[in-house]
């Protein structure tokens, strides 16, 4: 019981395997038994507590990490850590007015759900789902596959979602897509297709007749040997903002734009600035209706913790403005990402991992 090291290797471990509660019960018996013994456990403590939402333990643990003498090459990582603790202390001491509500089993099911996309009319909602298939990964892990579904709204009901079927759906990954506002065009994110100029590429249908035309691939220069996903179409119908990884981003997913000219070609993507992107995940975009809104989703902005969710809004000289947390609760130590707005402006719908879900 008073072997610390062997409680400091334990807390690695569960670090390593998700078990963050369990991380945190590890760090504070070591920390129990010999207080000085190791200094960078109380970093290491208050980084895991941040990662459950426990900013005022993470800001307590951070603090007595900064007073340490022999951490002092470390307060760049602790300053910028408590910069984080304070923001999530701050924001659950003045939260937003937020009351989510589930969208119901018609919709939501045991499996993940995410992405949604809202045709103008509000009849019809497209989403991604994440499907487990009969082969296993390399670790001998459950394998999935993603797949769209669709629900239409009628009789002031969601009706039980169903497949969108081919030839968008197959047996290789689709997700996150975006209906134009005339509901003709569909883009979407597909991955390790035999057509594919990166690992995962931008595809566009169009229906016609009510059907669904076999997706091209967007090819170059908006496809690159990166990955290039999540696509969403500004009102003008001839802007359209995804996420990439490609040369010339900050690091991580950037979000990026590209224009479509009067003959149809598009245009070599551009990247949205410092303002949007960050050294680290930066994607989920989402061109609100008045076509100077953008929301997003950020681990790089400071925030509550993994995805939260962020808005920028595009000035005269077509820069963008700093970005804005939406606050908490839409935000918490969960990831938060996939937010579409519907074209009246007044309903939003996301995904998010809550307890309740």
């Amino acid at each position: 019981p008073d072997f610390i090291e062997a409680w400091l290797l334990l807390a690695d471990v569960y670090h390593y395997v998700g078990q963050t509660e369990a991380e945190i019960a590890s760090y504070k018996k070591a920390i129990e038994i010999n207080p000085a013994f190791f200094p960078q456990v109380y970093i290491n403590l208050g980084e895991s507590e941040l990662h459950v939402g426990q900013y005022e333990l993470a800001t307590e643990h951070l603090k007595t990490a900064r007073q340490m003498q022999v951490l002092a090459s470390k307060l760049k990582r602790i300053d910028s850590l408590l910069v984080w603790a304070n923001f999530g202390v701050e924001q659950m001491n003045k939260p937003v007015r937020f009351k989510p509500e589930n969208m119901g089993k018609n919709l939501n099911s045991p499996l993940h759900e995410y992405w949604p996309s809202l045709t103008t009319d509000e009849q019809m909602l497209v989403f991604t789902v994440r499907i487990p298939t009969e082969a296993l990964t390399l670790t001998g892990a459950q394998a999935h596959q993603e797949d769209f579904y669709f629900s239409r709204f009628i009789d002031d009901t969601w009706m039980p979602a169903i497949p969108l079927g081919k030839p968008i759906n197959s047996n290789l990954n689709e997700g996150a897509g975006c209906i134009s506002y005339d509901g003709k065009r569909f883009f979407f994110t597909s991955c390790n297709r035999p057509d594919g100029v990166g690992r995962c590429d931008l595809y566009i249908s169009v229906n016609e007749a009510n059907r669904w035309s076999i997706p091209n691939n967007m090819g170059v220069p908006v496809n690159s040997p990166f990955n290039d996903k999540q696509p969403s179409l500004g009102p003008d119908g001839k802007t359209l903002f995804f996420a990439s990884n490609r040369s010339g981003s900050f690091g991580g997913m950037d979000i990026w734009y590209s224009v479509q000219t009067e003959t149809g070609q598009w245009l070599a993507p551009i990247n949205l600035g410092p303002e949007v992107n960050t050294c680290l995940d930066d994607e989920s975009p989402f061109i609100h209706p008045d076509g100077k809104t953008l929301y997003f989703a950020s681990k790089g902005h400071v925030g509550m913790g993994g995805f939260d969710l962020f808005l920028s809004r595009k000035r005269e000289d077509g820069s963008w403005s700093k970005s804005e947390n939406l606050g908490y609760p839409i935000n918490s130590y969960l990831d938060e990402t996939g937010l579409v707005i519907n074209a009246k402006g007044t309903t939003a719908m996301y995904a998010a991992e809550k307890d309740n879900g």
